[in-house]
């Protein structure tokens, strides 16, 4: 991609984005919200027409006036939204829009077989064909979507936070299929916030900044966290995450958690806030853990615990639902309440 413009009323989303991906590589592209790293995938993917630029496949120019385009020119593309559809199965999912017919007649055994064969490649055999997808946990509906992606005959696969959804287990199995792709000559174009996942897959990587290509080619290996942060946020770390002054040692308790537990997901769980401060978790450790468990999530599956807020007692099932106190929780990502 060369030269890559798009603008919308009232904004230009892209300002000349160079983008060069090698056959069999994890090309990471990196930038804040709003770098302009969706509107670049859907020009990718055919969604959008470039207002100017080029974009090439094995040296040649090509239209992609349409998605069905970017699929015949070997393009298949992971939403970061969830595009499946709930009414249909899985089978139908991974083939919409590319359905197996001869003369007209869809081969569902063939396509049944084929999705089973897909979600053995992808670790997770347990999801049935013909099982609708509205049965699913937002974590399921992502593999189906890894596995629609994986169906076409595609040479280069963008991933747009593909593991946003997914516990340690799924990411490994992830990581196993990235491997895979790559080892048979598949390009993958990997997009992601968290940057140890981009240590992990990564050969090389773009970042974007306000619409514009601040640095491109880039070997993962050899390129340091801190430069990373100050291509993303053109300021060096310090200055990007400025310390906060400490409040005072004596600030009041708002909210003191002990002994909190929920099966499967954390245990004996304690922790104290004081007005004023941030209070930070790390992810779970356990491989079985989900990403969207957390000590404010799934009110109702607590097991006994204490809270106090504000030195008032609360009852573990009710908190934070019902509590007439000032309190809210905010999933890290809308699909966490699919």
């Amino acid at each position: 991609m060369r030269g890559i413009v798009k603008t919308f009323p009232g904004a230009r989303a892209l300002d000349g984005v160079d983008l060069e991906v090698r056959c069999g590589e994890v090309h990471c592209l990196l930038g804040q919200n709003g770098a302009g790293k969706s509107t670049l995938i859907k020009v990718l993917a055919g969604a959008h027409q470039p207002d100017e630029g080029t974009v090439l496949v094995d040296g040649e120019p090509v239209v992609l006036a349409r998605p069905t385009d970017a699929l015949r020119h070997g393009i298949a593309t992971m939403y970061q939204e969830l595009d499946v559809v709930d009414g249909l199965t899985v089978a139908e999912n991974v083939y919409l829009g590319h359905e197996l017919a001869t003369a007209g007649f869809t081969q569902r055994r063939v396509a049944a077989r084929r999705t089973r064969e897909l979600m053995a490649r992808l670790g997770h055999p347990e999801i049935r064909p013909r099982t609708e997808v509205g049965a699913l946990s937002a974590a399921g509906k992502q593999i189906v979507s890894m596995a629609r992606a994986l169906s076409h005959d595609a040479r280069v696969i963008v991933m747009d936070e593909p593991t946003a959804v997914l516990d340690s287990e799924e990411v490994e199995n992830l990581f196993r299929v990235v491997a895979e792709l790559t080892a048979a000559g598949i390009a993958v174009v990997y997009i992601s916030h968290r940057l140890e996942e981009i240590r992990r897959v990564g050969d090389r990587l773009t970042v974007l900044k306000d619409g514009r290509t601040v640095a491109t080619g880039l070997p993962v290996a050899s390129t340091e966290r801190a430069e990373l942060i100050r291509l993303m946020t053109g300021r060096a770390v310090e200055y990007a995450i400025p310390r906060r002054p400490a409040p005072a040692a004596a600030a009041p308790v708002v909210l003191d958690v002990e002994g909190l537990e929920l099966a499967g997901s954390f245990r004996d769980v304690s922790f104290t806030v004081r007005a004023g401060r941030s209070w930070a978790s790390r992810a779970w450790s356990a491989p079985d853990a989900r990403r969207s468990s957390s000590p404010c999530s799934a009110p109702g599956a607590r097991r006994p615990g204490r809270f106090a807020w504000a030195a008032a007692r609360c009852a573990p099932a009710r908190w934070p639902v019902r509590s007439p106190r000032a309190s809210g929780c905010a999933p890290r990502s809308a699909r966490a309440r699919a």
